[in-house]
């Protein structure tokens, strides 16, 4: 996990979802994702934003580092729909965190 306090910025690593998602250079690719949390205090508190990081890279032809992916991956364009489902849901799940320690 990648935390800058100063920035108000935590990242989880990047991972393979195993999700299979078009191809990459004619190889068949699949999903990696991290999840990126932001963090800016304002007068009511802070304003929290979730998202989820994507790109697709072709099956055998990349590595995760400690914080990149080295290979040719591609940006993908929108968020596959099961993909919206968990961000939605950890959303939630931050958001009822940050209201119980209020």
């Amino acid at each position: 996990m990648n935390v800058d306090e100063k920035l108000g910025l935590v990242q989880t690593r990047w991972q393979d979802t195993a999700f299979f998602y078009g191809t990459v250079g004619n190889v068949q690719a699949t999903i990696i994702r991290r999840y990126t949390v932001t963090v800016v205090p304002n007068t009511s508190g802070n304003a929290v934003s979730l998202r989820a990081d994507l790109k697709k890279c072709p099956q055998g032809g990349f590595t995760i580092g400690d914080t990149a992916v080295r290979g040719l991956c591609e940006a993908i364009d929108g968020v596959p729909e099961s993909f919206q489902q968990d961000v939605d849901a950890l959303g939630s799940k931050l958001q009822q965190s940050l209201a119980a320690t209020h």
